[in-house]
């Protein structure tokens, strides 16, 4: 796994961190554990399980839905707290489509990028600029009560 934690030039208090995981079944629980680490480095002031929850969350459906067999074998995680304090969860994969991007956030199809939503992430996705996969974004807000 590769990691590597970085102080933004892009404005300031922006603090991000990136990591790179095999795409086999233990990328979840690595992104769990270095999701947990990276978070509380970043010094975000939001609840840092729900936020590893929602990234184990992403790359699981990465695994699930986003990693073409024989083609990739990383999976790119990027975290980064904002200067308002938001978290970005991205989690990018090298299939560029997502036909059923709203039915899964509604929990039509599929309970993974629901839940999330249930945890309070604002989820959305986009293609990368060379259109060769794309990025699922969580973002969370410090102080969403939980239920």
């Amino acid at each position: 796994m590769n990691q590597t934690m970085h102080d933004a030039p892009l404005a300031p208090n922006i603090m991000w961190c990136e990591l790179s995981l095999r795409a086999d079944p233990v990328a979840v629980q690595a992104a769990r554990i270095e999701g947990y680490t990276r978070v509380t480095l970043l010094g975000w002031s939001g609840n840092v399980r729900r936020a590893v929850d929602v990234l184990g969350i992403l790359v699981s459906n990465a695994l699930a839905h986003g990693i073409t067999p024989g083609e990739s074998e990383q999976i790119h995680v990027k975290l980064t707290r904002t200067e308002a304090q938001h978290l970005l969860l991205e989690v990018t994969d090298d299939n560029p489509s997502f036909p059923d991007f709203a039915q899964a956030v509604q929990g039509e199809l599929g309970r993974g990028l629901w839940r999330a939503r249930q945890l309070g992430a604002v989820v959305t996705w986009f293609l990368l600029q060379d259109a060769s996969g794309k990025v699922v974004r969580a973002e969370l807000r410090p102080d969403r009560v939980d239920l």
